[in-house]
């Protein structure tokens, strides 16, 4: 979803006034340098989970970085743009439970 929408926006498909994206869970998906053109543009929320180990992969070191607002539900983290930076791989079920969000 990340990667579709930075390349809608990039080409102008998509207004930034009319646009808002809703990520539940997901990685890292593009590059700092693309993150960056495309974060704060539009209204972004990214929703994670617990422990959920998917939203710290790629890991940042590999060049890959999050864009948009992070949200988490009843988990500790900050709620900075890149976080969480590393999820111990034990808490994969923590990946399949998005459902608490609703």
């Amino acid at each position: 979803m990340n990667i579709a929408v930075f390349a809608m926006y990039k080409e102008g498909f998509i207004s930034p006034n009319s646009t808002k994206l809703i990520t539940f869970g997901s990685p890292r998906a593009i590059g700092k340098s693309e993150s960056d053109q495309v974060h704060s543009q539009f209204e972004q929320y990214r929703m994670i989970h617990k422990k959920d180990p998917v939203p710290s992969l790629p890991y940042g070191w590999m060049g890959f970085k999050h864009f948009g607002n992070m949200r988490c539900k009843s988990c500790g983290y900050l709620e900075l743009r890149d976080s969480p930076s590393w999820a111990l791989p034990c808490y994969v079920s923590d990946h399949t439970s998005y459902d608490e969000w609703f």
